[in-house]
């Protein structure tokens, strides 16, 4: 048996002293703050959290892909500015342009895994105006029109924007990634 002392900074105890809690664990996969728990199924994927969110990215890059194609092959420019100018969008045609481009190239940008946190800005600023101008009023359920499914594609583009871009990815091989964290971790020390 292994045992982990840790302080719990938001609880304290009588008269103000911080309380320490013991934790007891057998010996197993290594864990975040050096804990050891006994789970064989985080064991055998210790290694695999950026294959996870490869697999998000991957996916979520599909979507914004195949509504880019549908935009630019099948509805055009002018069918997209039509829609948008329905719904109040100002400036139908340029926002038409604009989101039919960044749907198709930055959904290939997903799928291979380049420029990943950069991508999902607007990815994710688009997805909120959609939520908020065209699926809002129609409920949660996405059979009925409802923000489920792009409130989904706004938290996954979020999720992207915070985790990167994961396994198997463009930014990986061209070193993106780590050259952003150390970036981050210089500015911090300075």
């Amino acid at each position: 048996m292994l045992e982990h002392k840790w302080r719990n900074p938001f609880v304290e105890g009588r008269d103000g002293e911080r309380v320490e809690y013991h934790h007891k664990a057998t010996a197993g996969t290594e864990r975040k703050g050096g804990f050891k728990v006994n789970d064989p199924l985080s064991a055998r994927l210790a290694g695999a959290g950026g294959w996870g969110i490869a697999l998000i990215r991957v996916m979520v890059g599909i979507v914004f892909l195949v509504h880019g194609v549908q935009k630019l092959f099948l509805q055009g420019f002018g069918g997209v500015a039509g829609f948008f100018g329905q719904m109040g969008v100002p400036l139908p045609l340029l926002f038409a342009v604009i989101v039919t481009l960044l749907e198709f190239f930055g959904g290939l940008a997903l799928i291979v895994g380049l420029f990943t946190r950069w991508v999902s800005i607007p990815f994710a600023i688009e997805m909120l105006v959609a939520t908020l101008l065209v699926h809002l009023p129609n409920g949660f359920f996405a059979m009925d029109g409802g923000y489920e499914f792009p409130l989904l594609l706004v938290v996954a583009s979020v999720g992207l924007l915070l985790s990167g871009s994961g396994a198997l990815s463009v930014d990986s091989i061209l070193e993106i990634e780590r050259r952003h964290g150390q970036r981050r971790t210089a500015s911090r020390r300075s």
